[in-house]
């Protein structure tokens, strides 16, 4: 999802709070992450953020979790998150969310909080099923809009048998854009810690990449700043 507010800075909070896959993504550690902040939001500003999280060389600040035993959502107050991202958006001109394959009381905040919502989900009829079933508890359960949520298809080829009107039918929502099947590229910058903007920045995946980020920010694609700099493979999970 997408949150945009504020001043000039671009920020990413990685709410998967066991695996935090977007550091390794970016190749980046913080000493301080995600959980500490949370536990001290109330006495934070915007100069004590620099505490925590981590900062990649485009100027991409992340936030995600470093904790080192396993974390129940449960455990998280919500009201800390709320806190957090309206700190956070109070500073930065793009917030983006990553969560996890969850619906709990820390995701459901973040929904109900983003500017628009991003549902990426492959061809497939199980991949349907599922974005169907999530798109339904966002519209109806957390009441969000249907105006905020977007579709995206991620690997995505001509030659399968399930396309994009056959998706777009099934979850009554236009598909908002694709991303090629490029699969190595992919992985090849995932594991390197590397983001395709720098490894592979003519290829097609970074193309609608940029071309996604443009749309999702209002930015014509050669003013995208700090987004498209530490542009990784950001769609790698589907719904």
């Amino acid at each position: 999802m997408l949150v945009s507010f504020g001043s000039s800075l671009d920020t990413n909070l990685d709410l998967d709070l066991n695996f935090a896959p977007t550091a390794h993504h970016l190749n980046l550690h913080a000493e301080r992450g995600l959980l500490a902040a949370l536990d001290e939001v109330s006495t934070l500003d915007v100069h004590a953020l620099t505490g925590f999280g981590a900062e990649h060389p485009s100027g991409l600040r992340l936030y995600c979790s470093t904790a080192q035993q396993a974390v129940l959502s449960k455990d998280v107050l919500p009201e800390r998150l709320t806190t957090f991202i309206e700190l956070i958006s109070a500073h930065n001109q793009h917030v983006v969310v990553d969560t996890p394959h969850a619906i709990d009381g820390l995701t459901a905040t973040a929904f109900g909080m983003a500017t628009d919502i991003y549902v990426v989900l492959q061809q497939s009829t199980l991949h349907v099923r599922n974005a169907t079933r999530l798109i339904r508890i966002l519209r109806d359960e957390l009441g969000v809009q249907p105006q905020r949520i977007k579709v995206l298809v991620n690997r995505y080829a001509k030659n399968v048998t399930l396309q994009l009107d056959d998706i777009s039918r099934a979850l009554n929502i236009e598909v908002t854009a694709t991303v090629p099947s490029h699969y190595q590229r992919a992985l090849e910058s995932s594991d390197s810690g590397t983001p395709l903007y720098e490894v592979d920045r003519g290829g097609a995946i970074t193309r609608s990449l940029l071309q996604i980020v443009a749309q999702m920010t209002g930015t014509k694609s050669e003013r995208l700043g700090l987004l498209q700099r530490a542009l990784p493979s950001f769609l790698r999970n589907s719904t």
